[in-house]
């Protein structure tokens, strides 16, 4: 009998930690069963005058409620959605889901930049696609009806004893990579300790001018794949270098799952 150990921790943007941030998250132990999901809250709904974390807030309320009807995330997802989109609120968030039942199975839905990464021995051993329609244009569950559940990428993925999972926002993917987490997590002893040190971790990158992160160099690589390639004189209007140089100041929810 298999079973997960989940933990959490957050920290905000700066700029928002007044209000606690924009972004939503928990996990659930119960018995045989485990559940874990983060919602990434999206922050150009205040350009509008609405503030990003309630919808997020509103699609954790109702995801934790429609766990008692199935165990298909899609299902859970769906039904998350259409009572969000019923309370009236404008918004939009990513999500990432993930559940276990005892086996050896970790069933996850993600749609949007959020994502979940397993970690088995000291390496990265499976990692969610980030679906976007553009460069820090995610897909979004959204009180203006874009994506749907339906267009979640979702999978079961084998897991056994001593796996570490990772379930975070893109504040923790956009700012850390993955060796850099592997190193955090081998310092550790216990999920809520891996949590904490991989969120401060994250906010300390997401700070930082002077580094090069993950966010710059999908920046970096979108760039030079979407150039003419017959065009050999071409070069790019700012020293990509210097725009995309230092971490991205987000909301960093993390939340971490030990097996065992």
């Amino acid at each position: 009998m298999m079973a997960i150990d989940w933990a959490a921790f957050y920290i905000p943007h700066p700029a928002k930690a007044e209000k606690g941030g924009e972004d939503a998250y928990f996990f659930v132990e119960d018995g045989n069963f485990s559940f874990a999901a983060v919602f990434d809250g999206v922050g150009g709904w205040a350009d509008q005058g609405v503030d990003p974390k309630l919808w997020a807030q509103a699609m954790a309320h109702h995801t934790r409620e429609a766990l008692s009807d199935s165990d298909n995330l899609i299902t859970i997802m769906d039904q998350a959605y259409q009572e969000t989109l019923e309370t009236g609120i404008e918004g939009s968030c990513t999500a990432i889901m993930a559940s276990h039942q005892q086996d050896n199975q970790l069933q996850y839905a993600n749609l949007g930049d959020s994502g979940l990464a397993i970690y088995r021995n000291g390496r990265i051993f499976f990692e969610t696609a980030e679906q976007t329609l553009g460069f820090n244009y995610p897909y979004q569950l959204s009180s203006d009806l874009a994506e749907m559940p339906e267009d979640a990428d979702r999978g079961s993925i084998p897991i056994k004893t001593g796996d570490i999972i990772v379930i975070a926002s893109d504040g923790l993917w956009d700012n850390l990579y993955h060796v850099e987490i592997n190193k955090l997590l081998s310092s550790c002893v216990g999920a809520q300790e891996m949590a904490q040190k991989l969120t401060i971790a994250a906010y300390q990158a997401s700070n930082d001018d002077k580094r090069w992160a993950p966010f710059g160099q999908k920046a970096v690589e979108g760039l030079y794949a979407d150039r003419n390639p017959h065009d050999l004189d071409w070069e790019s209007e700012t020293p990509p270098l210097k725009e995309w140089m230092g971490g991205k100041p987000d909301d960093i929810p993390v939340i971490v799952g030990t097996v065992y």
